[in-house]
């Protein structure tokens, strides 16, 4: 199962070398959402991260730094989703420019699911469990629902959404793809690296059980 972590939306919040620190301890894939960030301020945070780790790095917006310095990938937004015509020409260019170039998405309802997305390499169901970062934010999933959806899917679903120790070892036994962290390292108490540290050693505790049952 792989380990996402999502950076936090905080348009003033200092985290760049917190990030630096989980790449150095094994983060593959760093999810950059900034909305209120304008492209200057969002290329800062990029050349913050060493060259070596930029290539784990999906971006949410100001999608075009992602070829100029060689990140993961994109995620489409709900905003960009609105603009077909204009979301069809960046695939079909990056096709041609960056063939590795990943793409991801999120879902909030089962109900607008549908497999025949071939343009994504993964998806999140959002919010899987009780957000901890937007306290209203409650979940609405069956896991009943959700484990008949991992079952059929020919697409990789990744959980987000409350995500911490505890719900990561749940969604590790529904059978997600991977878990995406976000307010369990930025709005916690203790230190961000830490707690992703704690995660991923949750994750890699479970794979080993399930390794020696098999």
């Amino acid at each position: 199962m792989r380990v996402v972590v999502f950076s936090s939306a905080d348009k003033s919040r200092s985290e760049v070398n917190d990030v630096i620190r989980m790449f150095d301890n094994g983060l593959e894939c760093f999810h950059l959402r900034k909305p209120k960030f304008r492209r200057k301020e969002l290329e800062k945070y990029i050349l913050a991260i060493p060259s070596e780790y930029r290539d784990r790095i999906i971006l949410h917006t100001h999608h075009q730094l992602a070829s100029i310095y060689g990140l993961k990938g994109v995620h489409h937004t709900r905003a960009h989703r609105k603009k077909k015509w204009k979301r069809f020409i960046e695939v079909k260019f990056s096709k041609i420019s960056r063939k590795n170039l990943m793409y991801t998405r999120s879902y909030h309802s089962l109900s607008d699911f549908t497999n025949n997305l071939k343009v994504y390499d993964y998806i999140f169901l959002s919010p899987v469990f009780d957000s901890i970062s937007k306290s209203s934010h409650k979940s609405s999933f069956k896991k009943g629902d959700i484990t008949q959806v991992l079952k059929s899917s020919k697409l990789k679903i990744y959980a987000l959404g409350g995500i911490n120790p505890e719900t990561a070892e749940k969604a590790f036994r529904m059978g997600f793809d991977g878990i995406a962290v976000l307010g369990y390292i930025w709005e916690a108490k203790q230190n961000p690296v830490d707690a992703f540290l704690k995660i991923k050693d949750k994750i890699k505790t479970l794979e080993q059980k399930m390794s020696v049952a098999v």
